[in-house]
């Protein structure tokens, strides 16, 4: 005997139209990559999971930076008490009444040494300010708050930077749906 079949579904309208359709997260499915290459050393979520902007999804290997950074904050500090010694140096000339104890070009080599101790502090808070960004940059966040839709990186893979044909993670908020319909004229 033959199976049963449902009967195929049918419309009260007197004319349809139909199309092929699907449906979306309201934010759309953002995919999510890194503008730092190396190894996931941690990976912080799951398919599924939810998520607000901000949390920490993955994380490149970031003990270099760390490293880098403490050397950038050393050097600061390095910079920082030469351009103490450099100020009291010339504060020192400055304070003395009789001109005639020392020259103006020792005056002047002083106040420019001062000047230039200074200038070195800026750059030196540049570059542990640059390597901070760096340390911060090795941990992936969210840019919404959603849920995470699918996980392609695993611990230990390698992660590349920039454009990639399949991305490390898509994130996307389920709050509500988007139907897109294509009606074949």
């Amino acid at each position: 005997s033959l199976p049963t079949l449902n009967p195929v579904a049918s419309s009260i309208y007197k004319s349809n139209i139909s199309g092929l359709g699907i449906t979306e997260p309201k934010s759309e499915s953002i995919e999510i990559g890194t503008n730092l290459s190396g190894l996931v050393s941690q990976v912080y979520v799951k398919a599924g999971e939810k998520i607000k902007k901000g949390d920490k999804l993955f994380r490149i290997d970031d003990r270099e930076a760390f490293a880098n950074l403490a050397l950038r904050e050393s050097e600061l500090e390095s910079a920082k008490l030469d351009a103490a010694e450099k100020r009291v140096e010339f504060e020192m000339y400055r304070s003395i009444s009789d001109r005639r104890a020392y020259s103006q070009d020792e005056f002047n080599k002083k106040r420019v040494a001062s000047q230039i101790a200074s200038q070195q502090v800026r750059q030196a808070d540049a570059k542990a300010e640059l390597a901070a960004v760096i340390v911060d940059k090795s941990t992936i966040k969210s840019p919404i708050n959603g849920e995470v839709l699918k996980v392609d990186i695993n611990e230990g893979e390698f992660a590349q930077a920039g454009v990639l044909i399949t991305p490390l993670m898509e994130v996307g908020d389920l709050s509500m749906m988007h139907v897109r319909v294509e009606i074949d004229e």
